[in-house]
């Protein structure tokens, strides 16, 4: 949808894509002594991602536009991320964070949910963390943190269990709902 502003608001999703050569997810991967998954990055090929969803709304400002992502997550067969966050034009700044989620690691443990304690740095790589990014555009700082525990609401995001979360207009929902069956409706709140 739009505002009268001419702001954008609505989901974007993407299937069957690759990310190639992306920095600030190298230092990530990096700080998760991921280091097969960063060559991969590095190479012709890329890293490849079977789903991305995420929430967005693109905000048209003078002097460079505001875009917000919320609720985001993606998933292939190496890891599984959610997202979300702010990058500012305007300001040159990007704020984006969420979890990151190695796929063998999880597949390892999905039996064993919930998963606490020192179980998620098993096998020398962690198997989960939260991370950040904040900064300029061009050179934002990472940061990366070991997660000791990790919901079963993140586990079934990065795997898309249930689909997508939001449904586009026209989609027929996949199952029906459980509590009732008003549609739901979505305001655009601007702050």
């Amino acid at each position: 949808g739009a505002d009268m502003k001419g702001d954008l608001f609505g989901v974007a999703r993407m299937e069957n894509f690759a990310v190639v050569k992306a920095p600030v997810l190298a230092q990530i991967l990096n700080a998760m002594s991921l280091g097969g998954m960063q060559r991969q990055l590095d190479g012709q090929q890329g890293l490849p991602f079977e789903k991305l969803e995420s929430e967005f709304e693109w905000r048209f400002r003078d002097g460079g536009n505001l875009l917000v992502v919320k609720d985001g997550a993606t998933s292939g067969s190496s890891i599984g991320l959610t997202f979300e966050g702010t990058i500012d034009q305007r300001k040159n700044y990007t704020n984006i964070g969420g979890t990151i989620v190695p796929m063998s690691g999880l597949n390892n443990f999905i039996g064993s949910i919930p998963l606490i304690g020192d179980i998620l740095t098993g096998g020398g790589a962690l198997i989960a963390a939260t991370y950040s990014f904040k900064g300029p555009m061009g050179k934002p700082e990472v940061f990366v943190n070991p997660l000791s525990f990790l919901t079963p609401g993140i586990i079934r995001k990065v795997l898309f269990e249930g689909g997508y979360s939001t449904r586009l207009p026209g989609e027929k929902e996949e199952k029906p709902p459980a509590k009732s069956n008003k549609p739901t409706t979505r305001s655009n709140i601007n702050q």
